[in-house]
């Protein structure tokens, strides 16, 4: 007789998250320190949350004027988000310039913070500081050092790829381990994000949707694309339990349709020098092990032959807890820089890392489990990446080229 023993699961071994040590909480009445949001060139959101015994109107509004300028401060009136959450909207801004903004509250003389607007889209604006990485937020060592190196980087814009705050995306781990982490980043820095699973686990993500703002082709989808300059950056939603995101995976419905008309008109359109598109499931990984997951390969088959026929240059994923980056890729083969898109795996923010491996292949450039972000700066002839680890090194460093048409001969490596 075979003795029957309880089956030992992923789960059951899991290391659980934890609120980060050593972060100081915001002053009173802040329970989430302002944060900057939806930037563009003439446009601003900043959001703030105020704590749960604060009065409803403790901070009510918010001061900003363009640095260098010594006139008197503008005064925008708060929307109320959420029960606990205020939103400020800044308009009439020049494109290109540091403006600077603060929080009054009647308990201490506010901070002041700066952020910068996107350049004028028909205007070259050079270079754009891309800040990369995904499956941060997890609260654990690995993360905090990671926090401690972008800290030492002006960036222009934040792209994160999903699963913003483990386990389950709640409002308190939003708060622990996501905005008090990077608050001094979130200050100055937009994020703009693509929705992870654990973003969603609790409420349909309302804590998420709540947290980020963004402009999408159609009301109540997670999915939209924004202009930096001469950059078209495009966020796909992988994650989200609806028909659009279902029929990405068969090459059909209202994203699909909607990502390929984007990519058309970026491509057709001169003023703009690269397209970058992410998601927060990879099209191709080699991740490992029980936790690991590997690319998707109906995203995969659904999306690559796009991005291969509108000239996409970078295809950035999370979802898998690695790093990864592939050669210049057309047709399931390695190619010469310039010749097709090149993907990333940057899902090495600070998540467990439990059970998970990754491999290669022929048209892997670098893998590591290491952690790590990627440090992108954007030219107007050549995409610079770095990629740090905790301690500050170099896990890796690339150089990419504008994918444009090539015959067969150029392109065969």
């Amino acid at each position: 007789m075979v003795a029957a023993f309880p089956l030992m699961t992923v789960a059951s071994c899991y290391p659980a998250p934890a609120d980060p040590v050593g972060i100081a909480a915001p002053r009173s009445p802040f329970e989430r320190d302002p944060w900057v949001q939806d930037v563009d060139q003439n446009s601003a959101m900043v959001l703030w949350m105020i704590t749960e015994d604060a009065a409803s109107d403790a901070v009510d509004h918010l001061e900003f004027r363009v640095v260098g300028e010594d006139g008197d401060w503008a005064v925008v009136t708060a929307a109320e988000r959420t029960r606990r959450i205020r939103s400020a909207s800044l308009t009439g801004l020049p494109s290109g310039t540091s403006i600077e903004y603060r929080v009054p509250s009647d308990r201490a003389q506010p901070p002041v913070f700066s952020f910068k607007t996107a350049p004028d889209p028909d205007t070259e604006s050079w270079p754009v500081r891309v800040l990369l990485f995904g499956d941060s937020g997890w609260g654990g060592a690995g993360q905090i050092r990671l926090a401690r190196q972008m800290r030492e980087v002006s960036w222009d814009l934040l792209v994160h790829l999903g699963d913003v705050a483990y386990k389950d995306g709640t409002e308190k781990e939003l708060t622990a381990r996501h905005f008090r982490v990077y608050a001094d980043i979130l200050q100055s820095t937009p994020m703009f994000p693509t929705v992870g699973n654990h973003d969603l686990h609790t409420d349909d993500g309302a804590a998420y949707d709540a947290s980020f703002i963004w402009n999408p082709p159609y009301e109540g989808e997670r999915y939209y694309a924004y202009r930096w300059g001469s950059v078209q950056f495009i966020a796909l939603d992988t994650s989200s339990p609806t028909a659009d995101v279902r029929d990405l995976r068969e090459g059909t419905g209202r994203q699909y349709d909607w990502l390929q008309e984007t990519l058309q008109v970026a491509h057709d359109d001169p003023a703009i020098r690269w397209t970058f598109v992410y998601m927060h499931h990879p099209v191709m990984s080699h991740g490992l092990g029980i936790s690991g997951h590997g690319g998707d390969r109906k995203l995969r088959v659904a999306l690559v032959p796009l991005f291969e026929e509108w000239g996409v240059d970078i295809v950035a994923a999370g979802h898998e807890h690695h790093y990864e980056r592939t050669t210049p890729v057309l047709g399931g083969r390695k190619v010469r820089s310039g010749c097709g898109p090149v993907y990333i795996v940057a899902g090495a923010g600070g998540a467990s890392r439990y059970a998970r491996g990754v491999g290669a292949s022929s048209v892997t450039a670098v893998s590591s489990r290491e952690y790590s972000y990627v440090d992108l700066t954007i030219e107007a002839g050549v995409i610079a990446g770095r990629t740090v680890k905790q301690d500050g090194s170099l896990l890796d460093e690339f150089h990419i080229q504008p994918f444009t048409a090539r015959g067969a001969s150029e392109c065969s490596d």
